[in-house]
């Protein structure tokens, strides 16, 4: 048996350690892969991270240890090709969505591929036949050194002294790809990083503790690349010590902090550890880190402290923490409010007598519309476009990542509990690192743990104890339902298990539950058994790459329900200025609008643009799970206002308004004024 097949039996049987030693055998082999297909060498090397993390989580379902090479080869083609198509499988902030590229990999880009490609290919073929054949079988095919001398009956010494000696032969012409320089075998330290990130994932201290006395850098390093974001929380741009913070592991952050690691380190949002458990609410890792030299008065990349992040999250124990550690209630953040500010803003009246100041009265919250059909979200776009039905079946699918699903659903929950006093239920069906943990989490993320009630079991679990979990789900809801609403979200996962939709039925007559599938799902391509919702939301790149938060999708989201015949009128009527603005926004977006001034465009197209981009610009709207990062109050925009405003828009009324002005807003104020 060779080598490597022995080290992935030993992962697959448990042996963590042993991924290691694969990464150390393969990682040449895999970065030359990356490079041949990708020509930079950055690129490559996050391509080759990328890959041996996919590679780590999947090697479960490895069935045949002996073809780790080839299937190592194809996981890290697959990563060159999402970095290529600018689709990296990424959790991304709102203020870093704008930077999404294109889905699309244009014909410039497709010739320099296919021209480096040839380069290799022929640098490669113009080696002595007695390299060639080594050289192609290995850095092309993927080959491993044992692989290669059983193939060509050659003794093992024999195959690693001729790629020796192709390499030095390629040096001249390819000396990105050859150069020692560049190879991750040079030292340790791509191994070390891929394996300490791993450690982390699996709380391993141990190995966690032997890395960074082997590397102290560790200590420094960030998550950057995007396939560590696979689960619902695993944030880019932080280091172990962040990471510590934010799941509240203090044995850890000890750990971390003994081996000499920066309490006051900043993310790539320049936030603290301290700032990352604020915004996750892990009061007792708070209180450990200011007890540790933390410093509460550092500011974030949006000139927000700490204090800040305690009050936009309504978290008066910790604001206390802060205070008692000399936070400062006056610090301004980069739109000029102060903790107080935020606040009043809020009508947080405990955090505001905290904060020593109770003479202003707090901002009144919004109130619902007394809507007949529908759940007003205050979500512009949704309830203009695709209006969820109060008490219906409803859906939000996209097999998207990147998008924003995460950040809405979160929304929609914060929404519940806020604006009707309701409370969550949530099915989950977990997927590796997709877990109940990860998920909840996700939802301290957003500020909203403490509205969700999780139910969960294996995707891989027998149909019984799926039947039994959405059982138990169904109980839960119902017992809410007597004296709140309830919004119950399920993973559409457990969709095709037997029976499953009946249990799911009993919540059918009660008005007080609205049920929301969350999936992978194609709006038109749905199982059966969702193809007749009420409503159903999908999502759009296209806004996604404007910054028109939530990124919607106006023409495929739809709804059955709408207030009135006069609200369902103005919708198709804006759905029918959104089809004729994605018609022509490549052209605006290339040429501007001089691209219209050819004589067979007349002003009917000019105008549609001038709509279309104000109506999709008035359409976002700041949210309440992304102010910690954006540093903007969020928006709740009663239906008639959001109707009102749209029909302006139709009109032209609001053809002269920069488009800017109606970006990221709540309410139109010129209009109501």
């Amino acid at each position: 048996m060779s080598d490597y097949v022995k080290l992935v039996t030993a992962v697959q049987n448990g042996d963590r350690s042993a991924f290691g030693q694969l990464v150390v055998q393969f990682q040449d082999m895999a970065y030359f892969t990356a490079f041949q297909f990708l020509g930079q060498q950055q690129q490559a090397q996050d391509a080759t991270q990328e890959a041996f993390w996919e590679a780590y989580r999947c090697l479960p379902n490895l069935r045949q240890p002996q073809a780790f090479p080839a299937w190592l080869r194809r996981i890290v083609l697959k990563q060159c090709d999402r970095l290529t198509r600018g689709q990296r499988a990424t959790l991304l902030a709102l203020d870093d969505a704008p930077d999404l590229a294109s889905d699309l990999t244009g014909p410039e880009a497709m010739l320099e591929q296919l021209q480096r490609q040839q380069t290799v290919q022929a640098a490669v073929n113009n080696l002595p036949e007695i390299y060639r054949e080594v050289t192609r079988l290995f850095y092309l095919n993927g080959r491993s050194y044992q692989e290669i001398a059983y193939q060509l009956n050659l003794p093992l010494s024999t195959v690693k002294k001729r790629l020796y000696d192709a390499r030095q032969q390629l040096k001249e012409n390819m000396s990105p790809m050859t150069s020692k320089e560049y190879r991750p075998s040079q030292d340790d330290k791509f191994s070390n990083c891929i394996t300490f990130f791993i450690a982390l994932k699996n709380n391993d201290l141990i190995q966690v503790r032997q890395l960074v006395r082997r590397d102290p850098d560790l200590l420094a390093t960030k998550t950057e690349w995007g396939v560590a974001s696979d689960g619902w929380y695993w944030p880019l741009g932080i280091t172990a010590l962040h990471w510590a913070a934010s799941t509240g592991n203090q044995p850890l952050a000890a750990l971390l902090l003994e081996a000499g690691a920066d309490v006051n380190i900043l993310d790539h949002n320049g936030g603290t550890p301290l700032h990352r458990a604020v915004h996750m609410g892990q009061t007792e890792l708070v209180r450990w880190l200011l007890e540790n030299g933390a410093d509460p008065a550092i500011k974030s990349n949006h000139q927000q402290t700490d204090l800040h992040t305690a009050v936009i999250r309504n978290r008066p124990k910790i604001v206390k923490l802060l205070l008692d550690y000399g936070s400062a209630p006056a610090s301004q953040d980069s739109q000029g409010r102060t903790p107080l500010d935020w606040a009043q803003l809020k009508g947080l009246t405990t955090i505001v007598e905290m904060l020593g100041d109770t003479a202003k009265e707090s901002t009144p919250q919004v109130q619902p519309s007394k809507t007949k059909h529908i759940w007003e979200t205050g979500l512009k776009i949704i309830d203009l476009i695709a209006p969820f039905k109060w008490g219906g079946r409803n859906g939000i699918f996209t097999p998207l990542s990147g998008i924003g699903i995460d950040v809405l659903v979160g929304e929609l929950i914060q929404r519940m509990a806020t604006y009707y006093q309701g409370k969550t239920v949530q099915l989950v069906l977990e997927r590796g690192d997709f877990n109940s943990q990860s998920r909840m989490w996700q939802w301290r993320n957003h500020g909203v743990e403490a509205d969700v009630d999780l139910f969960a079991c294996d995707i891989n679990d027998s149909a019984a104890r799926k039947q039994h979990l959405a059982a138990q789900a169904v109980k839960q809801v119902q017992a809410i339902a007597v004296d709140q609403p309830v919004l119950f979200i399920i993973d559409t996962g457990i969709v095709p298990t037997e029976d499953v939709m009946s249990i799911f039925a009993a919540l059918d007559e009660l008005a007080n539950v609205t049920v929301l599938y969350d999936g992978i799902e194609s709006i038109g391509a749905e199982p059966a058994a969702l193809a007749d919702l009420d409503t159903a939301v999908t999502f759009d790149r296209l806004r996604a790459g404007e910054g028109w938060w939530p990124a919607i999708d106006m023409l495929r989201s739809y709804s059955h329900h709408y207030e009135d015949d006069e609200h369902r009128t103005l919708a198709e009527t804006a759905v029918r200025l959104a089809r004729r603005y994605a018609d022509l926004h490549l052209i605006y977006k290339n040429q501007g609008m001089a691209g219209f001034d050819m004589a067979y465009y007349g002003e009917a197209e000019r105008q549609a643009i001038i709509r279309g981009r104000r109506l999709h610009g008035f359409l976002s709207q700041p949210l309440t799970v992304a102010e910690p990062w954006s540093g903007t109050p969020a928006a709740y925009v009663p239906l008639p206002e959001t109707l009102a405003t749209v029909q302006a828009i139709l009109n032209g009324d609001l053809d002269e308004v920069p488009e800017e002005e109606l970006m990221m807003i709540g309410q139109w104020s010129p209009v109501w004024t």
